[in-house]
């Protein structure tokens, strides 16, 4: 879900790690390149729209808009 949502956004670099050994509460760490600040959210808000829409609940969205910097990542 998370990487058909990155790439529905035109992500870039697409890729999907295995963490659920050494990481319990979490099964993969998908990692992907937008083009700019503006894809890098509209690739965040895609992945947030898709999971919820599966019956996923976002619990935690890091690096989002802090004051600081822009979002660059998420």
């Amino acid at each position: 879900i998370v990487a058909a949502a990155a790439d529905a956004k035109q992500g870039e670099d697409i890729v999907a790690l295995d963490v659920s050994g050494p990481i319990g509460i979490v099964d993969a760490f998908v990692i992907a390149t937008g083009r700019n600040e503006r894809n890098v959210q509209a690739i965040a808000d895609e992945i947030e729209d898709q999971m919820l829409a599966s019956g996923n609940k976002t619990l935690r969205r890091e690096g989002r808009d802090l004051g600081r910097e822009r979002d660059r990542w998420c």
